[in-house]
């Protein structure tokens, strides 16, 4: 549980760290460190459906980076994320929870699809900035729901949806000086 809870922070202040990058490119490159630690963590912690959605988060990357992604790509991610988010929240539940599984499981799905279709759809670094900090907002619950909880990356991913937010002014006001 302490190896999970310290991946857990460090894939938290990485994602802290993006939510202040003002681009698209450095953003998904820079998460995809993040990615990869909390995979560990949620082995560890056994948050098996919040897994899924990193992988396909660092396949994701993976296509942006390489610049392989095009719309087909990211649509199938989408689907595949959703999918066996789903699924696998069900096959891998708790004891004693209902048959759809626990609903904090569904947060990650719920968070890295909305993001996933905010990149796919959009430029616009503010909507960018909501859709992150939304997905930052969800995965912090998602953190301080699970059993045992993961308290320090969950409050570091408050940090980071609070932070996406009031970057946004800066970026407004940016644009409007350009």
């Amino acid at each position: 549980v302490l190896i999970g809870n310290i991946l857990g922070t460090i894939g938290a202040i990485i994602f802290l760290v993006t939510s202040i990058v003002k681009n698209k490119k450095l953003i998904v490159f820079i998460q995809s460190f993040a990615h990869f630690t909390l995979i560990i963590s949620e082995l560890i912690s056994k948050m098996f459906a919040s897994i899924v959605q990193e992988i396909v988060c660092l396949i994701r990357n993976f296509t942006i980076i390489t610049k392989k992604n095009n719309k087909t790509i990211n649509i199938i991610l989408i689907i595949v994320s959703f999918i066996f988010g789903v699924m696998i929240n069900i096959l891998t539940k708790p004891q004693g929870s209902p048959w759809y599984g626990p609903l904090n499981g569904y947060l990650g799905v719920i968070a890295t699809v909305q993001f996933s279709i905010v990149i796919l759809v959009s430029n616009s670094m503010v909507k960018i900035k909501i859709s992150q900090g939304i997905s930052g907002f969800l995965w912090a619950l998602n953190f301080l729901l699970a059993t045992p909880s993961l308290v320090l990356p969950a409050v570091i991913n408050f940090a980071n949806s609070l932070l996406s937010f009031l970057v946004i002014p800066y970026i407004i006001k940016k644009k409007a000086l350009q």
